[in-house]
């Protein structure tokens, strides 16, 4: 859960960033995606560390294989952009956005592997 508090924390400073910062916004490609992209894929990080959070409370399995991270991603992008654009009238649909939950899921992934790798290496040193 420790991993899952550092996502969380570093991936919000990132998101905090990108929406008060308009210094990218004259540069086309990179002021497009930073718009309108990065804070999906900032969105697929850290509802997946939030998840495993409120799954680590319960004391219930955390989510932590790659096909599992992206087929819930999936469900939930696909929910957030598909769904909730029929019941609210201010949301709009786009494709680019769940591919972002799923670039964030994916990131998600590699990094608690990463991270989860250290840990073991960490624990082995301390014996």
């Amino acid at each position: 859960m420790k991993i899952d508090k550092q996502i969380i924390i570093t991936f919000m400073t990132v998101y905090f960033i990108n929406r008060f910062t308009k210094q990218y916004n004259n540069i086309p490609v990179i002021g497009y995606l930073c718009k309108c992209h990065v804070n999906d894929f900032i969105g697929g990080v850290v509802f997946c560390a939030y998840t495993n959070c409120i799954l680590h409370w319960a004391k219930a399995k955390r989510i932590t294989k790659i096909f599992h991270i992206l087929f819930y991603i999936f469900a939930c992008g696909m929910l957030w952009e598909f769904f909730f654009p029929i019941v609210l009238s201010y949301s709009v649909s786009d494709w680019l956005d769940v591919l972002s939950y799923l670039l964030g899921g994916l990131t998600y992934y590699l990094i608690i592997r990463k991270m989860r790798g250290k840990e073991i290496k960490n624990e082995g040193q301390e014996k």
